[in-house]
């Protein structure tokens, strides 16, 4: 059933009300899953602690904490919408500019001062992984709380119009 219909306009604020608390929420699930998922972030060999973890660490968290609040409260929308093309549509945009993303990681220098063409190989490809399991971690974490949103937000805006005695969604 469509959000949009018969529905009182106070029903439509509690589920955007609702949406909106949960994908808060969902940011620190989505932040503990991370931390639990992304395995050892120990710098290989030749690198310093400090110079490894300014590589891996996310650039502007912020921006990224913002991103993913967005994220899950789209994907609610959507499917609380039915519109899971619009679901589609975002995958496609975000994998477009991670493609050019990872394709600067893979162009980086074929060697590093101080480091063993294996060392340097290594270090490379931890990254890579670091940064792709990250996104790919991040972004099914958010489809998937951006569903349960949605079934929780339909849930409590039926218990509402129930004991309103309006009916439901």
């Amino acid at each position: 059933m469509s959000l949009y219909g018969s529905i009182p306009a106070t029903s439509h604020l509690f589920v955007a009300l609702i949406v909106a608390v949960l994908s808060w929420v969902g940011g620190f699930v989505v932040r503990w899953i991370l931390r639990a998922s992304t395995g050892d972030t120990a710098p290989p060999k030749g690198f310093s602690e400090e110079s490894w973890s300014s590589l891996v660490s996310p650039l502007g968290r912020k921006s990224g904490a913002w991103l993913g609040f967005l994220e899950r409260i789209v994907f609610a929308l959507a499917f609380l919408m039915q519109g899971a093309f619009l679901v589609a549509g975002w995958l496609a945009l975000k994998l477009g500019s991670k493609w050019q993303t990872w394709a600067g990681i893979s162009s980086t220098p074929d060697s590093y001062e101080g480091m063993s063409d294996e060392e340097w190989f290594s270090a490379r490809r931890k990254l890579a992984a670091l940064l792709s399991q990250r996104f790919l971690i991040g972004t099914l974490a958010n489809v998937l709380l951006g569903l349960a949103i949605a079934v929780t937000a339909k849930m409590a805006a039926n218990v509402l119009l129930l004991m309103l005695g309006l009916g439901s969604m």
